[in-house]
């Protein structure tokens, strides 16, 4: 059994119609007859056919148990003729289509109308860069509200009548969509607060980053209102500021030529990582190369250090190491950035007071421990060009006096290179976070307290999350072949060590 909805476009007053039919066998092409349920009543009546009759109307039965609308039809027989409906009906009767194809019941309807996402005006919210020049860290945003439909703006006029429409289905720019108006009016309401709250000043980077990703940090129970509020909207970038947003999301789609003096060739997907470093951290914003172990996370650092280099800026940069790496990356600056001038300050090198800050003042970079950090006070207080941590999973936990220490550091951007952001709880990407972009996951208890809504959730998502952090994290496998396409599968060799009967009386 099939229910029919179509446009009648002939008559305004009820421009649907509805028409329940059943198969009647073939037609000459091979297709199904679908006819009138009325002709099912007439044949199977005349035929006295009670159980094919039953058998028929057992999908409309069961759906009419948890619908007002068919029970009505079923009740008054007008399910077995054509009807004309208005709008109001034809809304009634869409919104209820997940019910009657449970039980059972085929629904042929507009292709405009998808029950998940149904056509409807929303509440455009764009947020944009004030000015051509760029965005940075610290730059404000615009924040403007509109109506709009499929992207198109509505006139004053049009938002106007939707506002006073009854509401379901309502005509706009030769479409049927769904309104309500209540709802809308709502979401409207509250997105021309936040304007009027952020027109004087803007609004800042990181909570229109916050804004764009859905994830309102400050927030602590979602009620009906927000929930429409959510439903209702729909937040966009403007053209600059999504031109920013998809080079850090996809930094495959520049590549910046390799800086002079790096005495290395740099593989595809380290040239991506050098030329995403370099787009970030002159915009001021902090990057986590989360890179796998033994992808050269290393390489395209030094890449960036020989890039900032040209700026001739006077300024050096910070670079915090586990003592066991010192001399790593000695050996490694000296072999593949042999023009770039560096200190380390350390006891082991005799830098470790007062003479590393004036060495600092003369070279390119500075690489000192996380011990260090904790003992000196001028490295703290040091304005270095762009502090960069290395095994920085070091500061996962926020409360050590080592990450304290970190977070003093005054730096025109930060860098963090781990391969594991994340290893055993969300807080540690938090406290990750909190170096790289202060500010921009909240604090510490309103983090705690979106992680959890986030789990609690009907459905448990991550997603807004997920799309807040992902701009400023790259990461590559080992085991994607586009990474390293040149290194053959893994080899596994399975040894056996057979045990004696004493040995194994003993295991």
């Amino acid at each position: 059994m099939t229910l029919h909805l179509a446009e009648n476009k002939r008559n305004p007053d009820y421009p649907f119609a509805f028409l329940a039919t059943f198969a009647n066998g073939l037609t000459p092409q091979g297709r199904v007859k679908h006819e009138p349920l009325g002709q099912a009543l007439r044949e199977y009546a005349g035929a006295k056919n009670r159980e094919a009759m039953l058998t028929l109307l057992l999908p409309v039965s069961k759906a009419a148990k948890s619908s007002d609308l068919i029970r009505r039809l079923v009740d008054s027989g007008e399910i077995y003729h054509p009807l004309a409906w208005t709008p109001r009906d034809a809304y009634d009767f869409l919104r209820a289509v997940p019910g009657f194809e449970s039980s059972g019941l085929v629904v042929r309807m507009p292709d405009w109308w998808n029950a998940r996402t149904p056509p409807r005006p929303r509440v455009s919210v764009k947020i944009n860069s004030k000015n051509t020049a760029g965005v940075t860290a610290d730059s404000l945003l615009n924040f403007s509200v509109g109506v709009s439909l499929d992207g198109e703006p509505l006139s004053p006029k049009e938002i106007a009548e939707l506002l006073e429409a009854s509401g379901g289905l309502v005509p706009l720019k030769g479409k049927w969509v769904e309104v309500d108006r209540e709802k809308l009016n709502e979401a409207l309401t509250h997105w021309k607060s936040v304007e009027r709250d952020v027109r004087r000043d803007g609004i800042s980077f990181f909570d229109g980053m916050r804004l764009l990703s859905g994830a309102n940090l400050g927030r602590k129970d979602e009620d009906d209102s927000a929930a429409a509020v959510r439903e209702w909207s729909g937040l966009t970038a403007g053209p600059e500021l999504d031109s920013i947003l998809t080079r850090l999301r996809s930094p495959e789609t520049r590549h910046e030529a390799t800086p002079p003096g790096l005495t290395a060739t740099l593989r595809p997907y380290q040239q991506t990582g050098y030329s995403w470093l370099r787009f970030v951290t002159r915009l001021g914003l902090g990057a986590c190369l989360a890179d796998d172990m033994g992808l050269g996370k290393t390489v395209q650092v030094i890449a960036l250090l020989l890039d900032l280099k040209r700026d001739k800026q006077n300024s050096a940069s910070l670079l915090v190491v586990p003592a066991s790496l010192i001399a790593n990356w000695k050996s490694e600056l000296a072999k593949f950035a042999p023009s770039l001038s560096f200190t380390v300050a350390h006891p082991s090198e005799g830098t470790a007071g007062d003479v590393g800050a004036v060495a600092a003042k003369e070279v390119d970079l500075v690489v000192t421990t996380y011990g260090m950090l904790v003992r000196t006070d001028w490295i703290k207080s040091h304005r270095w060009r762009v502090a960069i941590l290395d095994e920085a999973q070091a500061v996962k936990n926020s409360g050590t006096k080592q990450t304290l220490a970190v977070k003093e550091l005054t730096a025109g951007s930060r860098i963090a290179m781990t391969g594991t952001p994340v290893e055993n709880r969300l807080s540690d990407l938090w406290s990750l976070f909190d170096f790289l972009n202060p500010g921009l996951l909240g604090t510490a208890k309103e983090f705690g307290t979106f992680v959890k809504r986030l789990e609690s959730a009907s459905v448990p998502s991550f997603e807004p999350l997920r799309s807040l952090v992902r701009p400023y994290i790259l990461r590559r496998l080992k085991t994607d072949k586009r990474v390293i396409a040149d290194l053959p599968d893994k080899t596994e060799v399975r040894a056996y060590c057979t045990l004696s009967k004493h040995q194994a009386a003993l295991y």
